[in-house]
């Protein structure tokens, strides 16, 4: 269930961070997700993944992660994407608490810092969405 916009606002301003969630490159999460050795996951709003996403990028939004477990594999590192960053420490701490235990990246300035790399980004909705 979708817990409301409070408590990102909370953690955004009280500039918070989980510690112990590796950060990723753009260019290393792409070249790990090219060869499949890991599944990225965007965890931003349907709005915002439609605008732009990267091309491949699982697209399960924050609010659903919990009730869609089940699409999210065990077998390979996970790559967690939003827009800065926020989010995806969140869905790291979901994850993790629901057993995942192989690791999973942070995408590094998330999807802004993506953006700026210049590297392929897909418009609208071409990839698998759960709403």
């Amino acid at each position: 269930a979708w817990f409301g916009i409070e408590p990102l606002d909370a953690i955004e301003r009280s500039k918070r961070v989980l510690h112990g969630l590796p950060q990723i490159s753009a260019e290393e999460a792409r070249a790990m997700q090219a060869i499949g050795e890991a599944v990225w996951i965007a965890v931003r709003g349907i709005n915002e993944f439609f605008a732009g996403h990267v091309p491949g990028a699982r697209h399960i939004p924050l609010g659903y992660l919990e009730q869609t477990l089940s699409e999210v594999p065990k077998d390979r590192p996970i790559i967690l994407q939003c827009g800065s960053g926020l989010r995806s420490t969140i869905a790291f701490t979901l994850l993790r608490r629901a057993g995942y235990l192989q690791p999973i990246y942070n995408l590094r300035g998330g999807f802004r810092e993506y953006q700026e790399s210049g590297l392929p980004i897909e418009t609208g909705m071409l990839t698998p969405a759960v709403h």
